[in-house]
Parts: C-alpha cells; structure tokens; sequence
C-alpha cells in the first residue's frame, strides 16, 4: 500500500517522503522517521518493515499535529494532571479531524498484510 501524502492537517498540507538511510543523515541516527515544520514535511525511513512504517508515520503526525495546533505550552511548576490534560486535550480533537479529512491516511495506518 502506497504512503498518502498530502496529508491536511488543519490548514496545512503535510508532504510524507521515504528516504534510503544510507542518504539521509537525520535517518543514520538510528531514527525511524522525522517531522520538518519549517518546511510541512514528514520522512520515513524507506527501508522499515511496513508494519514499522505505520507507527513511524503516526508518530511523526502527532508532531505534525502538534506544529500546526501548538501554540502555547503549560508553564514551569505546572502540576503532571495537568501537563497530562493539556496533552490529552490538544489531541483528542485534532486527530480525530485529521483521521476524517484523511481516508487514504486511516486505511494505510489501519491496512493488515498479514
């Protein structure tokens, strides 16, 4: 199954990229995938098994997501259920949109080739 890409989260469109880690610097690090967000973009490691491939562009989407929405973080001394809440809030909407402007993308992360 083919990579989406564009994927549109908020009111930008995020490219997806596969990279050999041979020629990508960021992926010798031992690092599965990266998110640029000067630039709306996502790299994933080419050469990952496709099972790795879809946790790996999950993740890279919760940064995504966070570039795009994250304007304000909680100060310093802020209590962990609070942290924890304002995590859990800044996702819960923002990913259940971007899985429904995304179809493509929900039957990629959901796809089964076993």
């Amino acid at each position: 199954m083919k990579l989406p890409t564009p994927i549109k989260i908020g009111t930008q469109y995020w490219d997806v990229h596969e990279r050999a880690r041979k020629s990508d610097a960021a992926l010798l690090e031992d690092s599965y995938g990266y998110t640029i967000d000067k630039d709306n973009q996502i790299v994933i490691d080419k050469d990952l098994p496709l099972s790795r491939k879809r946790t790996t562009l999950f993740h890279e989407l919760l940064h995504a997501i966070r570039f795009t929405y994250a304007q304000i973080v909680p100060g310093k001394g802020t209590s962990f259920e609070d942290w924890e809440h304002y995590f859990i809030a800044h996702y819960d909407e923002t990913v259940v949109t971007v899985l429904r402007e995304n179809p493509d993308l929900v039957a990629y992360l959901l796809h089964d080739d076993a």
